[in-house]
C-alpha cells in the first residue's frame, strides 16, 4: 500500500494541487489584509467624522450659551441641556478615539468635551443657585435681605467666570474641529 502511494506524491498533478493549495491560502490571507487595512482607515475616517460633527455641535452650543447670557443675563437650560445630549452621545462613542491616528490630538478632544460639559454644568449649578437665592430674597424680611443681596452678587460673580471659561474654552479650541 505504500509503494503505490509513492507515485502518487511524485506525480504533477498532486504537486500542482500542493503549489495551487499554497497559493489559494497566500492569496487569501493577502486578500484578508488588505480588506482589514480598508477597513481600518474607514473606520478612522468614520471616527473622525463623528468628531468633528459633534465637536462642531458642541461649539455651536457654546456660542449660543455666551451669546443668550450677553443679550438675556442668564443660562438657558435648553442650550445646557442640548450640551448634555452631545456629551452623552461623545460618551458612548469614547472608544472611538483610539481608532484615531495620534496626529488627530486624542487627549485634546477628550479634554475638550470633558472641560466644556464640566464649565457648562457649573454655568447652569450657578443659575439655579441664583435663582434660588433671588426667590429666598422675595421671601425674606428687611433684616436678612442685605446677606442675600451679598450672596447674589458673588453668584452673578461666579456666572461670569463661568461664562468667561466657556468662552475660553470656545476659542481655545476652534481650530480643533475645523474642516
Amino acid at each position: 500500500m505504500i509503494e503505490s502511494a509513492s507515485p502518487l506524491f511524485s506525480s504533477d498533478a498532486f504537486l500542482g494541487a500542493v503549489v495551487g493549495g499554497f497559493l489559494a491560502a497566500a492569496g487569501s490571507i493577502i486578500a484578508l489584509c488588505i480588506q482589514q487595512f480598508l477597513q481600518g482607515l474607514e473606520r478612522r475616517k468614520t471616527a473622525k467624522a463623528v468628531f468633528l460633527e459633534h465637536g462642531q455641535h458642541f461649539q455651536q452650543l457654546l456660542e449660543k450659551i455666551v451669546n443668550h447670557h450677553q443679550a438675556r443675563g442668564e443660562i438657558w437650560f435648553e442650550y445646557v441641556n442640548q450640551v448634555d445630549i452631545v456629551f452623552g452621545i461623545v460618551n458612548r462613542n469614547l472608544e472611538w478615539i483610539a481608532l484615531l491616528k495620534k496626529s488627530d490630538s486624542k487627549s485634546e478632544l477628550r479634554s475638550y468635551f470633558s472641560e466644556a460639559y464640566y464649565a457648562t454644568k457649573r454655568a447652569q449649578f450657578l443659575q439655579t443657585r441664583f435663582y434660588e437665592k433671588s426667590e429666598i430674597l422675595k421671601k425674606s424680611i428687611d433684616d436678612d435681605k442685605s446677606e442675600i443681596i451679598s450672596e447674589i452678587r458673588d453668584i452673578n460673580t461666579e456666572i461670569r467666570n463661568a461664562i468667561i471659561e466657556i468662552k475660553r474654552i470656545h476659542v481655545d479650541h476652534k481650530l480643533l474641529f475645523s474642516n
